[in-house]
């Protein structure tokens, strides 16, 4: 369970904080690691959504049920692998029964080429090509040029505290993280500057694991 500590602000005048906690996320693991179950709440710990996975006997995943709400179901999305474990396809169920298929495609050397998603009557809806050395998920975020990022890390590599500065000096975002003995996050300190467009959150997350005998 991820609990999120917010810290907010009584009087403008005087900066009196106050800190309201709530459910931020919770994840449920099977034996081997996999998350089985996933919960997310809102800003005042109400829920928001959950995810139910389920896996086959060599740990590949092959259903993500979704759950906008508590006991409904909406989408049911079904994957296929080959015999060399790549993604094939993918089968996304509706509430309304309609289905959207997804295809993989891949080259001799089993590099991802394109996907081609097609309805219910067939119909290709999206066709979406990979670019060479790109894999599915991977996205390039290039920081502006002015701007510095600064990460500490731990003596077993672990990163404890990552800050990002304007060129100007000015502090944007800090991150700050705390483990326990097994390298698992326990508590993370978050501050972001709204740079005058967005209010400035600060918040901490703290993590709690309970752990089951199969």
């Amino acid at each position: 369970m991820v609990t999120q500590n917010d810290y907010i602000i009584h009087n403008v005048t005087d900066e009196e904080l106050d800190i309201h906690g709530h459910p931020g996320h919770f994840t449920e693991y099977g034996i081997h690691g996999q998350p089985l179950k996933e919960i997310k709440y809102d800003r005042h710990g109400n829920f928001e959504e959950m995810h139910l996975y389920t896996y086959d006997e060599k740990g590949f995943l092959i259903s993500d049920s979704l759950f906008p709400e508590e006991g409904q179901e909406a989408e049911k999305v079904l994957f296929e692998y080959n015999d060399s474990g790549l993604l094939t396809k993918t089968r996304k169920q509706y509430l309304d029964g309609s289905v959207d298929t997804t295809v993989y495609y891949y080259d001799e050397n089993q590099i991802p080429v394109k996907k081609v998603t097609t309805s219910d009557d067939d119909e290709p809806e999206e066709v979406e090509f990979y670019e060479e050395g790109a894999s599915e998920g991977s996205e390039a975020m290039p920081e502006p040029d002015d701007r510095d990022v600064r990460i500490s890390r731990n003596e077993k590599g672990l990163t404890i505290l990552e800050e990002v500065y304007s060129g100007e000096g000015e502090l944007l975002t800090r991150v700050e993280r705390k483990y326990n003995e097994e390298d698992q996050p326990v508590e993370v300190e978050v501050f972001i500057d709204g740079q005058g467009q967005a209010l400035s959150r600060h918040y901490i997350l703290h993590y709690d694991y309970t752990y089951f005998e199969d």
